[in-house]
């Protein structure tokens, strides 16, 4: 508790030492009237060798001169996020722990990842990116549609190669099906893709799904959201580079850095977590009380930025943080 207490100190003090920069540049500065009074953004990490934390130097520069500077601490970013979250491993075919099922039936569970029965002990993810859950907390809501019974029964497909084509069905995009492939299999992913990518794509984005939601900021490496009202089976993709708006404008928006896919069974509710960046260096860090909304996509020079932080795995990263900040400012 009391490290805990610590990290949320020091993102406060943070916070309050952003405020305070930016209210010195909006009081002290003093750019000529027609010239470039834009302000950069250069971060390094440093470390205290009394409590051994880590932190993100961030300097603000105006007109070539500095004009403030503060450490935010990035300790926060790991212990934030669990490691048994971490969906770049995944064992397959999933063991239903001796349940005995059907082909095709849905087994869905609340908080993490909701799985289609491939064989009678067996079964592959629907989601992308959330863990999967103990055996004992999934319930059998239904059966999946044709396309995914398909692929199921398809005896020419690898079990990496069915996984990868039930996600590539439901829309996810090629970028997070090569990472996870070769995170998991290794090499061959082209070879794979070209058996898959016929089957039609059906794309449900955030912004047109028919639900009611909520997001909610855990600082600046994640947002909660849960998913509080679905009238309607559908599969709603989270899409990697998709802003929030934050209604506090002392504090930052958010931008996705990974993809997230759920399956979301009529009538069912679901809560995940998706890692973020920042994209506001001179604002303060993200609150949990802040009012969170949907915004859009990022622009085209900061999603290639994002894509390539999770190709090279720094989606959580002080580094990838500092790149994304590079291009927003």
């Amino acid at each position: 508790m009391e490290t805990k207490n610590r990290i949320i100190l020091l993102a406060v003090l943070a916070a309050f030492g952003v405020g305070l920069i930016v209210g010195y540049i909006l009081v002290t500065g003093d750019a000529v009237p027609g010239e470039d009074a834009s302000i950069f953004v250069s971060t390094s990490n440093v470390s205290s060798t009394e409590d051994d934390n880590q932190f993100m130097n961030l300097q603000f520069q105006q007109q070539g001169r500095i004009v403030g500077e503060v450490n935010i601490p990035v300790n926060q970013q790991t212990q934030s996020k669990p490691v048994e979250e971490s969906f770049f491993e995944l064992d397959l075919p999933i063991s239903l722990g001796g349940d005995s099922y059907t082909k095709g039936d849905v087994l869905f569970c609340r908080d993490g990842a909701s799985l289609v029965v491939l064989d009678s002990g067996n079964a592959l993810s629907l989601d992308f990116g959330l863990r999967v859950c103990d055996p004992g907390s999934y319930r059998k809501v239904g059966v999946v549609g044709d396309e995914i019974k398909e692929i199921l029964s398809d005896d020419g497909l690898s079990p990496w190669e069915k996984q990868s084509a039930v996600w590539y069905v439901q829309g996810l995009d090629s970028i997070s099906l090569n990472v996870t492939w070769q995170n998991n299999v290794g090499g061959g992913f082209k070879e794979a893709f070209e058996r898959i990518k016929d089957r039609p794509s059906n794309v449900q984005s955030l912004q047109d799904a028919d639900i009611k939601m909520e997001f909610e900021s855990e600082g600046y490496s994640r947002v909660k959201l849960e998913i509080l009202e679905n009238k309607r089976t559908q599969s709603l993709l989270v899409e990697r580079g998709f802003t929030l708006e934050n209604k506090n404008k002392g504090n930052q928006n958010l931008a996705f850095s990974e993809a997230i896919l759920v399956y979301l069974p009529e009538g069912e509710s679901k809560t995940f977590f998706i890692r973020s960046y920042c994209i506001n260096a001179g604002r303060g860090v993200p609150s949990s009380s802040d009012k969170l909304v949907m915004g859009g996509n990022v622009p085209e020079n900061v999603q290639e930025v994002i894509d390539q932080n999770y190709v090279t795995g720094q989606v959580a990263s002080g580094a990838g943080q500092s790149s994304v900040w590079e291009q927003t400012g």
